[in-house]
């Protein structure tokens, strides 16, 4: 069966497969896990959200996720923003180099 359009496989375990978990996976492990995520050839990755520390403890090392992870030619860098104050921590990122290549609202 082919598809009409290319056919784009997004990895998702490091924004949605975290939020619900009881326990905060550690900086070092996302990293670890997305870089090797993005190495086995997952072209688009959403890799941290910009949410709420308070409400999703997971995500409050959304900028040194982002600051550490390798960055591979070819790979699209998603991350969730939610509203305004996470815009405000995302557009830091962008503005040092280190940012996302797509943003979901």
């Amino acid at each position: 069966m082919a598809f009409a359009r290319p056919l784009i496989a997004c990895e998702c375990w490091a924004r949605d497969g975290l939020q619900s978990l009881p326990n905060v996976v550690s900086t070092d492990h996302k990293v670890e896990m997305i870089n090797r995520i993005a190495r086995a050839g997952f072209p688009k990755m959403e890799v941290t959200s910009f949410s709420h520390p308070k409400l999703l403890p997971q995500f409050a090392d959304a900028v040194e996720v982002l600051r550490r992870i390798e960055r591979l030619p070819g790979v699209s860098y998603v991350v969730l923003m939610p509203n305004m104050k996470g815009f405000e921590r995302l557009e830091v990122c962008q503005n040092e180099g280190y940012g996302a290549s797509e943003i979901i609202l």
